[in-house]
């Protein structure tokens, strides 16, 4: 009897360790991305919750259920998270796989069938979709090539966001950076000889050079012909797996041609490459800030499609030129370079002969040779923070005055209201400040705190352009706030959610239309800011803003405009790539916030670069180094929600005041 007593304390125990320590565990760490940490934990609960608990509230937070195909079928499939590549492969099945819980995160999955050609591959889950492969047979595509699928694309490229979207065929590109071993190949079998390898023109100071003064170019360090690094024709011993460097754009693309490839575009390398949603896992185990190259392959630095190296280890020549006839793009950054340099375009001359310049190669498969569109040469309008100078404060009172609007009568109508337990939300209609519109915003207020309250403007990510309903907008940061004992107002801008249609994204442009929309985005928040001014148990002199992405973007010119806001929160965003009319360009408002102002951001963030996007940011505001703060978390664009709320909530509390009930 007295071991039934034990057996039913001990799995009490357990049960109540899984409700009271376990599940809020887990909670907690799917809200900061520990996604390893959040699955093996729900995986140690399965069995002491019950089951209704696990698939509705524990489940969801750490896995998807997701389908796994593959042409043909048959193909045996492992995975593992992908940070944790020396761990045993998990064996899922079989494709076809209708439906596997697969966990969140970062994995790296393995397809293999008998006489075809093993896929590697990496795999984001947070934003799952249907899993499905195309296997090649062994002798099918040439060895330590990768096929890449095609599809639709519209240019994700930092400075070239306006570019039109771009049909992309199936297409082959290399595994791994060409190595030493096989350019001394190129070089043994009169790569440096024969003319018929060396098919583009050789431009010097704007006149073209025979063929023969150009290989006077292509010396290696003892005169020999050769890459810029080695010496005598020939490079170091034990060298044979590095990738070759020293390696101008021209014999790059006479290597391509030797071995019946071609330089990849700049759109088939960002493809391969897809910097946009694995940075923050892949930069880490790149070959970024050292004193030399790796061996291919050895640092498992893995692209989705299974490819190696595209961040850091050598520089990669594209086939592309910009606007200056001799330039050529060269992506991916090298060994020495800053990590950002994964996913910012860079350019050389084409006879530039760096020690971090390499390359890779792509191969066309038939009837789906690039169209037009991809080879033609690309204009970057990528800025340059850091040489450029804000307008003077005379001309800068002259943009501010487009900003201004007449203060007509508002005709507020609450539309409806809708109760929690610790808040109330408020549908409000009111009149915007342009064309005869009526605008709607939502005012979130707090239960059981003292009046008058503390108010966050809130301003959304770009979502809010691509989303047609405003009905379930929210997140935690929104909670939180509001919990806290603030009222928050969320403006339902131009162009976003049932204000739609406007404009279909949230960079610059050129153009009368973008300067037309950010006024109005300006107006929208003033005129919210009016509505607030009207409401008693709001106080309107402890006005902070907080923007989030897109709107942490526009939290770099809203508050030099509207002087009723306090206190600025920018919560991962920074400047923007593109070129905009000044009297709206983000870089012109930035000196003339002087408010204090706290930015969030992620370190291997793609869309705003720490170098190139977030530090000139904060160190053009015009808020004293005491008042400002720029935090760095070690993620990509999406920072840990809890932490960041944490260094919100305490922001806030110093320059707002604490809040108490």
């Amino acid at each position: 009897m007295i071991f039934v007593v034990i057996w039913i304390s001990r799995l009490r125990s357990k049960a109540e360790w899984a409700e009271y320590t376990a599940l809020p565990e887990i909670q907690r760490l799917s809200e900061d991305r520990d996604w390893i940490a959040a699955y093996n934990l729900a995986k140690q609960v399965q069995g002491l919750v019950p089951e209704e608990v696990m698939n509705n509230q524990v489940w969801p937070l750490v896995s998807r259920f997701v389908p796994i195909k593959s042409n043909p079928e048959g193909a045996r499939v492992y995975r593992k998270y992908y940070t944790d590549y020396n761990a045993e492969w998990e064996h899922l099945g079989q494709t076809p796989i209708d439906s596997i819980r697969f966990p969140l995160g970062f994995s790296r999955l393995k397809l293999e069938k008998p006489g075809y050609q093993s896929i590697n591959a990496a795999v984001f889950s947070g934003e799952m979709y249907d899993l499905q492969f195309k296997l090649d047979t062994i002798n099918a595509i040439p060895k330590n090539m990768v096929r890449i699928p095609g599809g639709i694309y519209r240019p994700n490229i930092p400075g070239l966001f306006n570019s039109d979207t771009i049909k992309i065929g199936d297409f082959l590109i290399d595994k791994y950076e060409v190595t030493n071993r096989e350019f001394k190949l190129f070089i043994d079998n009169g790569g440096y000889k024969d003319q018929k390898f060396w098919k583009h023109p050789f431009v010097v100071k704007g006149e073209k050079i025979s063929w023969d003064k150009a290989m006077n170019y292509f010396k290696d360090m003892t005169d020999r012909t050769g890459p810029s690094t080695w010496e005598f024709g020939d490079y170091p011993d034990g060298e044979d797996d590095y990738p070759v460097a020293g390696i101008s754009w021209f014999e790059a693309a006479a290597y391509a041609e030797y071995k019946g490839k071609n330089l990849p575009t700049i759109f088939h390398w960002y493809i391969a490459a897809e910097p946009t949603s694995v940075s923050e896992y892949i930069i880490p185990l790149s070959n970024f800030g050292n004193k030399g190259v790796s061996t291919v392959g050895s640092r498992q630095a893995m692209s989705p499609w299974g490819t190696f190296d595209m961040a850091g280890n050598v520089q990669e020549w594209c086939l592309n030129q910009t606007e200056k006839e001799t330039e050529k793009y060269i992506l991916g950054g090298a060994w020495s370079d800053f990590h950002y340099m994964f996913h910012d375009p860079n350019a050389s001359s084409a006879f530039e002969r760096s020690s971090k310049n390499g390359f890779r190669c792509v191969k066309y498969l038939p009837d789906n040779i690039p169209p037009a569109n991809t080879l033609i040469n690309f204009i970057s309008h990528s800025r340059h923070y850091l040489t450029e100078k804000p307008v003077t404060d005379k001309i800068f009172q002259i943009y501010k005055r487009m900003y201004t609007y007449d203060k007509t009568e508002l005709n507020a109508k609450v539309d409806s209201i809708e109760t929690a337990s610790d808040w109330y939300k408020e549908k409000i209609f009111f009149d915007a400040a342009y064309g005869n519109e009526r605008m709607f915003a939502y005012l979130f207020v707090p239960k059981d705190y003292p009046q008058p309250y503390q108010t966050i403007v809130y301003f959304p990510g770009a979502n809010a352009i691509r989303e047609s309903s405003s009905k379930n907008i929210g997140r935690k940061l929104i909670w939180q706030i509001v919990k806290s004992g603030r009222a928050l107002i969320y403006p339902i801008y131009q162009g976003t959610y049932e204000r739609s249609p406007g404009f279909n994204h949230d960079y610059p442009m050129y153009s009368n239309s973008q300067r037309e929309f950010v006024i109005c985005l300006y107006r929208d928040l003033a005129r919210s800011i009016d509505y607030l001014e009207t409401r008693n148990e709001i106080d309107v002199n402890r006005l902070a803003y907080v923007g989030v992405s897109w709107g942490a973007s526009m939290g770099a010119l809203l508050p030099a405009i509207e002087n009723r806001i306090k206190v600025n929160i920018l919560w991962t965003g920074g400047f923007q790539h593109e070129k905009a009319y000044p009297e709206v360009d983000i870089f012109n408002f930035t000196p003339r916030i002087t408010i204090p102002t706290l930015m969030l951001n992620g370190k291997y963030d793609y869309i705003f670069p720490v170098e190139l996007s977030q530090i000139p940011l904060y160190n053009l505001l015009g808020t004293s180094t005491d008042n400002k703060r720029h935090i760095l978390f070690d993620t990509g664009h999406v920072i840990p929600e809890n932490k960041g709320i944490q260094e919100v909530l305490d922001w806030l509390d110093k320059y707002l005041g604490p809040t108490s009930k």
